[in-house]
């Protein structure tokens, strides 16, 4: 069984859209869905953020200010005041 952060990176090293349960999972299923999925797409190509990074954050306590941290942080990504959200964050 795959990890939900592996699901997001194949997705994105295949250049196609992550299936439901990562799109849940990492936000991309409100908001800004393109910007959000850009934010992801362009440091994971680049190697500068992992499925290993992704799956830490998903374990945080705080799963949105984690990864819109991560995000934030990588130099690829094109969209730096991006604030990610997830259905983790409601609970």
């Amino acid at each position: 069984m795959s990890r939900t952060a592996d699901v997001l990176v194949e997705a994105i090293m295949l250049d196609c859209m992550p299936r439901p349960s990562a799109c849940v999972d990492f936000g991309l299923d409100n908001g800004n869905i393109q910007q959000r999925f850009e934010a992801y797409y362009y440091p994971v190509r680049a190697g500068e953020i992992t499925a290993d990074q992704l799956q830490q954050c998903l374990i945080a306590e705080n799963t949105g200010k984690a990864l819109t941290e991560l995000v934030r942080n990588a130099h690829h990504n094109p969209h730096k005041s991006i604030e990610i959200t997830t259905v983790c964050d409601l609970l």
